[in-house]
């Protein structure tokens, strides 16, 4: 299984000084939920929407926003994200990307090429859609289709 069928190779990055505010209009407008830390092709980090939001308060967008929220949102992404995140390369197999983003507790990892250069990220959505996709690809091929003759002599002897 090829890791090239689940890796999103349109990566959302931001550099490490980029304010909260602008990491949160990110993960809106790209609708993503990792945002790789990028410096000089770099990977320093990674920042989950999950991480976002245990950052944040729940005002901190609204037109209620008080000073300390405010404070918030012009903290950097340097300052939430993952450091030092694990990664795979593309010769990582789609069980072993598994196997680590459960052992983990992780829910998504970056893919390096062998300068070490981001080319990708491959999340545990990406995974399981792949896997449910194949799942039922293999029981549509599998089921038979009814005969429409059978199914009148089955009425006829009901």
């Amino acid at each position: 299984m090829a890791l090239d069928e689940v890796m999103l190779e349109n990566v959302v990055t931001t550099g490490p000084l980029d304010s909260l505010r602008h990491v949160a209009y990110l993960f809106e407008q790209r609708e993503t939920h990792h945002i790789l830390v990028v410096e000089n092709d770099v990977l320093l980090g990674i920042i989950s929407d999950r991480d976002l939001l245990v950052s944040i308060h729940p005002n901190t967008f609204s037109q209620i926003a008080s000073n300390t929220e405010e404070r918030v949102l012009n903290k950097t992404a340097n300052q939430i994200m993952t450091p030092k995140p694990f990664c795979i390369t593309p010769n990582t197999s789609i069980i072993s990307a598994s196997e680590l983003m459960l052992e983990k507790g992780i829910s998504a990892l970056p893919v390096l090429d062998e300068r070490k250069r981001v080319i990708g990220v491959v999340s545990l959505r990406a995974i399981v859609n792949y896997f449910v996709t194949k799942t039922r690809t293999r029981q549509n091929k599998s089921s038979k289709p009814v005969s429409t003759k059978s199914t009148a002599l089955n009425k006829l002897k009901a």
